[in-house]
């Protein structure tokens, strides 16, 4: 596997090459998101979309706290890497599988066991919970696969390579789809077909993942890589648990505003989850470039190459602000004409579930350049090894969307919901700015 190091060469270049096939995963995952969306809302119908959706904050709490670990996790082999530490990038990879499997199987237990009762407790509609409850249960079987793929996906960033992880999941995008497809047209599964294709497909990739770390990707593992070692696991779970820690909280908050949400019916459900389909279109550029900034500030944090980072990060910034200039007017225009493609049903109900979702699109737009910023200096702490302020950061940002949630909707009703899920952007915005301009000129100082 071509290995790319980031510790030399243009920052701007080297972050456009890194970031652009994150951006292209992203763009595949949302294909894949909204193809999965209408064959579940056109082929299945709308209260079985609304199930899925109402089932979403409870499957996104699990997926964050995973991705959370990860990203913590991949900061250290980045730094490793960086430093030309190869021994200690194979031993952290290594250490960081054992870990995965231990609380992968932890959190598949926690949930099996909650899903439901956390369903019920979340007010949804009694029409769609024991398809919510199906749909998650199949799930959860697919956790410890989801948490080996993100790992091993953090792996090939940390070594520079981003384009690993977009061809595995334009593969694994396309499978499922076609069984997604196959599955409810020719079984009476109904949602449960949907859960049980996107399971399989996991652990599809997960062993395609495996295999290739090492067979391919030069991580040529020894008995003794994957051996207890104490010190490093607890530098791992000091970078992963934090991030866990306040991706699941910023969950939990979802969940609370799904709550919200679950209270003003079906059709509301429905709107409110085809707009958050469409949003996460507008997060290609910002994640994408949150990816690569982290990648390119813990490398040349290994490296001791501050000057670098502060390149890096001013070269990140102007590639989203320019991102932005297309993307907002793009989803003004056209914004209401893409969530028609995604639910079928009768007029007045549909006209009902597009305007709920276009007035949640028009509320995120506005205020999107405040999550660009928030996503690049979050980056850029994590990158430096600095998980516990975007811990803090994360839980600020949550309670606030929690508070906004339970609050808002008595003087404002449903706008009150809508503007719940970007309220916290320009706060956590700002602070992160402050905190990562301070830490990064304490560590000049140091050096």
């Amino acid at each position: 596997m071509k290995a790319q190091s980031m510790t030399g060469g243009r920052p701007f270049g080297l972050l456009v090459r890194f970031a652009v096939p994150l951006m292209l995963g992203d763009v595949i995952q949302q294909m894949y998101v909204i193809a999965d969306s209408m064959v579940v809302g056109r082929l299945i119908g709308v209260n079985a979309f609304a199930a899925v959706s109402a089932s979403g904050a409870l499957y996104w709490l699990i997926q964050a706290v995973i991705f959370g670990f990860s990203q913590g996790f991949g900061t250290l082999m980045a730094q490793r890497f960086g430093a030309g530490n190869y021994p200690g990038l194979r031993h952290s990879c290594a250490l960081s599988l054992r870990l995965t499997l231990v609380i992968g199987l932890v959190l598949t237990g926690l949930y099996l066991v909650l899903a439901k009762p956390l369903l019920t407790v979340m007010n949804t509609p009694p029409e769609i919970l024991e398809d919510a409850a199906l749909y998650l249960g199949i799930l959860s079987g697919g956790i410890t696969a989801v948490f080996i793929n993100s790992v091993i996906f953090s792996a090939f960033r940390a070594m520079g390579n981003s384009k690993i992880p977009l061809y595995v999941f334009i593969a694994s995008s396309v499978i499922n789809i076609m069984l997604d497809i196959v599955l409810v047209l020719y079984t009476p599964m109904g949602v449960a077909a949907v859960a049980a294709a996107t399971t399989g497909v996991q652990f599809l990739s997960a062993g395609f993942n495996v295999w290739y770390l090492v067979k391919y990707a030069g991580m040529h593992f020894t008995r003794g890589d994957f051996a207890s070692d104490a010190p490093l696991a607890g530098e791992l779970l000091r970078l992963g648990v934090p991030l866990g820690a306040r991706n699941c909280v910023a969950a939990a908050g979802g969940i609370v505003i799904q709550y919200v949400i679950n209270g003003y019916g079906t059709v509301f459900i429905a709107g409110i989850a085809a707009a958050k389909k469409l949003y996460s279109v507008l997060f290609i550029i910002g994640s994408g470039m949150e990816g690569a900034a982290a990648a390119f500030v813990a490398q040349n944090y290994g490296a001791g190459r501050f000057d670098r980072i502060t390149d890096g990060v001013r070269s990140a910034r102007r590639i989203m602000f320019a991102g932005l200039v297309v993307i907002v007017p793009l989803m003004f225009l056209f914004g209401r004409r893409i969530l028609g493609l995604l639910v079928s049903g009768e007029d007045a109900q549909l006209d009902a579930v597009m305007d709920t979702a276009v007035n949640q699109l028009g509320v995120c737009l506005v205020l999107l350049p405040f999550l660009y910023m928030l996503l690049l200096y979050r980056s850029g702490l994590q990158g430096m090894g600095n998980s516990f302020m975007p811990m803090v950061s994360g839980i600020l940002e949550a309670t606030l969307r929690t508070a906004a949630a339970l609050v808002l909707p008595f003087f404002f009703g449903a706008w009150g919901v809508f503007l719940s899920e970007p309220i916290g952007w320009p706060v956590m915005a700002v602070q992160l700015y402050v905190v990562y301009v301070s830490v990064l000129r304490k560590k000049e100082k140091r050096t």
